[in-house]
């Protein structure tokens, strides 16, 4: 995990996503959701990787 306080502890969290898919990072059947979203790959990512719910409408 990162400390959501640190920028740097962040970045290196977010580089371990290098190489890999949302769905092995995180273990999710993507599948299930269907969004015609032009965000929703943003919102995923910080759903499921960063554990961050995105509150905003």
């Amino acid at each position: 995990m990162h400390d959501i306080n640190s920028a740097d502890s962040i970045i290196d969290f977010e580089k371990q996503l290098k190489g890999k898919t949302l769905r092995t990072a995180c273990d999710v059947n993507f599948d299930e959701y269907k969004v015609n979203d032009k965000g929703a790959y943003g919102k995923t990512t910080e759903k499921y990787y960063f554990n961050y719910e995105n509150t905003t409408i």
